[in-house]
C-alpha cells in the first residue's frame, strides 16, 4: 500500500511540475488566469464526461459523495485562480517548493477534523517539509535593495491558494474513501472524472460569457492535461496513503522543479525562470534535498 501510495505521488508531483512551467508560459507571454483556469476544466470535463457515461460510473454517485465534489471542487477554483496570480509574480521552481507548505496546513486539519494523531518523526518530517519551502523562497536582497521572491502579493496570493488547495485535497481524500467498491485506481479514476465533470459545468457559463474559443483551449491543452493526470494521481495516492502522507510525497515536485529550473535558466528561458548564482542554486538544491528527506522520514515512520 505505501510503495504504490508513493508511486503515484512521485508521478502526480511530476506532472504538476511540468504544469506549472507550462501555465507560467501561458501567462507570461499574455495570458489571463480565469481564461486559462476556465480553459483547462473545459477540456478536462469534456475528456471525463464520455469515461463516466460509458464505464458507468455515474451509478456511483449519491447525495453524500455529490456534496463532497461539490466541496472540493468550490476550494479548488478558489485556489487555482490566486495560485495563477502567485505565479505571475514567483518562478515555476520556486512556487511549487512553496506550495509544500500545504503539508502544515492539511496536518492541521487532519488533526482538527478526524482527530489523526502524528508521532515525533512524523512531526519532524512536516516540519522539515515546511522548513524545505521556507529555504527555497529564501533570497537575499540584491544590490538595489530589492527582493526577487515574489514580494508580499506573491507571498500572500499563495497563502490564499494554500488554504484552498488543503481543503480541496481532503475533499478529493474523502471522494475517494465515499466511492463504494472497485481498487483504489478505479475508485481515483473516478472519483477524478466526477470532480472534473462538475468544474466544467462551473466554467460553462463563464466560457460563453468570455467567448472562450476552441483554438484558446487547444492552446491550454499541454496545461490541462499535464494538471489533469496530477489530479488523477494524487486522488489515487490519497486512496492508497492518505492525505497527510499523500501530500508530503506530492512535495516532491519542489525537487522536480528544481532540476527543471536549472535546465530552462541554462537554455535561456528567462520568463520561465531567472540565472541565479551558484550560491542560488545550491541554496535552492539544499531546498530539494531536505524536502527529500522529509518524505523518507515520513515513509520510515509510517
Amino acid at each position: 500500500m505505501i510503495f504504490q501510495g508513493v508511486f503515484f505521488g512521485l508521478l502526480a508531483a511530476a506532472s504538476q511540475a511540468a504544469a506549472y512551467v507550462f501555465s507560467r508560459h501561458l501567462l507570461s507571454t499574455g495570458g489571463e488566469s480565469k481564461r486559462l483556469l476556465v480553459c483547462s476544466q473545459i477540456l478536462l470535463g469534456a475528456i471525463s464526461l464520455p469515461a463516466v457515461i460509458f464505464t458507468g460510473w455515474w451509478r456511483l454517485m449519491n447525495w453524500k459523495l455529490l456534496g463532497v465534489i461539490i466541496f472540493s471542487g468550490a476550494f479548488f477554483m478558489f485556489a487555482q485562480f490566486f495560485f495563477f496570480e502567485a505565479l505571475k509574480r514567483i518562478e515555476s521552481s520556486k512556487i511549487a517548493s512553496l506550495v509544500g507548505l500545504k503539508t502544515l496546513v492539511i496536518a492541521l486539519l487532519m488533526f482538527l477534523l478526524f482527530g489523526k494523531k502524528f508521532n515525533i518523526c512524523q512531526l519532524i518530517a512536516l516540519a522539515m517539509t515546511a522548513g524545505a519551502a521556507v529555504l527555497m523562497n529564501y533570497q537575499r536582497q540584491n544590490k538595489a535593495g530589492k527582493n526577487r521572491g515574489g514580494g508580499w502579493s506573491g507571498m500572500g496570493y499563495l497563502t490564499l491558494a494554500l488554504f484552498g488547495y488543503s481543503f480541496s485535497d481532503l475533499g478529493a481524500y474523502l471522494t475517494v474513501e465515499l466511492i463504494p467498491g472497485g481498487n483504489t485506481v478505479e475508485r481515483g479514476l473516478a472519483g477524478t472524472a466526477f470532480n472534473n465533470i462538475y468544474l466544467l459545468l462551473l466554467c460553462l457559463p463563464f466560457a460563453v460569457k468570455w467567448k472562450i474559443s476552441l483554438r484558446e483551449t487547444a492552446r491550454s491543452a499541454a496545461y490541462s492535461l499535464s494538471w489533469g493526470a496530477g489530479i488523477l494521481f494524487l486522488y489515487v495516492c490519497f486512496g492508497f496513503i492518505g492525505a497527510a502522507f499523500g501530500t508530503v510525497v506530492q512535495a516532491m515536485r519542489g525537487p522536480i522543479s528544481f532540476f527543471l529550473g536549472i535546465i530552462l535558466a541554462s537554455r535561456g528561458f528567462s520568463h520561465l525562470e531567472q540565472k541565479l548564482s551558484i550560491g542560488g542554486w545550491i541554496q535552492r538544491g539544499a531546498a530539494a534535498l531536505l524536502m527529500f528527506a522529509a518524505i523518507v522520514l515520513y515513509a520510515l515512520s509510517d
